[in-house]
């Protein structure tokens, strides 16, 4: 399990392995994972899920910690937490059904959906997807991602924001351009973001329990997030809405969504273009992180 080391994770952890190591039984690797993992638990260094599944059947599930340390709420597997950048995927699932559908292209100019964009001709949907298009990628000050916000509103935020290069001329990973390849998919369809989660991305899968917050909806069983001070601490982190990263990372979710949304990629529910684009030779790497939230989401076709 040379992989182990890399999925410790603050809050939630996720692995799908295609294939396990032929020395091991469920037994051997589930003590095996148990006795690394222990120590981090027993100091308070790690609150989160485990799970691993080979060919559809669970191996290890296991849920460490708490989801509330104030209230002593304990993490469980149906604990909701912030799968940050992992919500890139979904969004470009829905672009890749799109394009697929002809709704888009990726050539398209993103002046063709948001008139007046600055460089709105030059900066093409693919050079979003691919962080190419110079949109920095934060758009908002830590001052402003307490409150709800829109695709819309975060397209204006990269209306008055200077490119970070020229569109096209390197690639800088971009949250921000994400945000407004999301707008762009709603322009495409007249749906909402939340929406277009749901109809392409959630209900293929049955991921009952993820969700994309818009507003100031209550999420039950969504865990809260800490880090550490300083000198050491653990403390609370700053209040977001995570809406400022919408398309981005602002999608709150549970392992077994996560594997999930993995088996049905890999299984073609989400259509071929979608399983070439986002299915390697390796299979998938997937990780995100955001104020006190880690996620990772591998699918490995082989472990050493």
């Amino acid at each position: 399990m040379s992989r182990i080391p890399k999925l410790l994770a603050f809050l939630i952890v996720v692995l799908l392995a295609a294939t396990t190591p032929a020395s091991d039984d469920s037994t051997q690797l589930a003590e095996r994972i148990d006795a690394y993992v222990d120590p981090f638990v027993e100091i308070g260094h790690l609150s989160g899920s485990l799970l691993l599944v080979q060919h559809g059947e669970t191996v290890y599930a296991g849920s460490f910690g708490l989801a509330d340390r104030e209230l002593h709420v304990p993490i469980t597997a149906a604990t909701r937490s912030c799968i940050a950048s992992i919500t890139k995927p979904m969004t470009q699932i829905i672009a890749l059904d799109l394009l697929e559908n002809g709704l888009i292209g990726l050539d398209d100019p993103l002046s063709k959906w948001i008139a007046d964009f600055p460089h709105g001709d030059e900066i093409t949907l693919e050079m979003l997807a691919h962080h190419r298009a110079g949109i920095p990628h934060r758009l908002t000050d830590s001052d402003e991602e307490a409150v709800p916000r829109s695709a819309a509103d975060m397209v204006e935020l990269a209306r008055r924001a200077q490119l970070d290069f020229p569109p096209g001329e390197k690639t800088s990973y971009s949250s921000g351009g994400y945000s407004v390849l999301a707008r762009v998919l709603e322009l495409a369809t007249g749906k909402s973001y939340s929406d277009l989660l749901e109809e392409h991305v959630f209900a293929p899968a049955a991921m009952s329990d993820s969700v994309h917050p818009s507003g100031y909806e209550i999420i039950p069983n969504r865990a809260s997030s800490y880090q550490f001070s300083d000198d050491g601490r653990l403390v609370n982190t700053p209040l977001k809405h995570y809406s400022f990263l919408v398309g981005a990372g602002s999608v709150f979710s549970t392992p077994r969504d996560l594997v999930r949304m993995m088996q049905s990629l890999v299984e073609g529910a989400y259509g071929e273009l979608a399983r070439q684009e986002l299915l390697d030779d390796e299979g998938i790497q997937w990780a995100g992180r955001t104020n006190g939230y880690q996620a990772f989401a591998d699918y490995e076709l082989e472990i050493d």
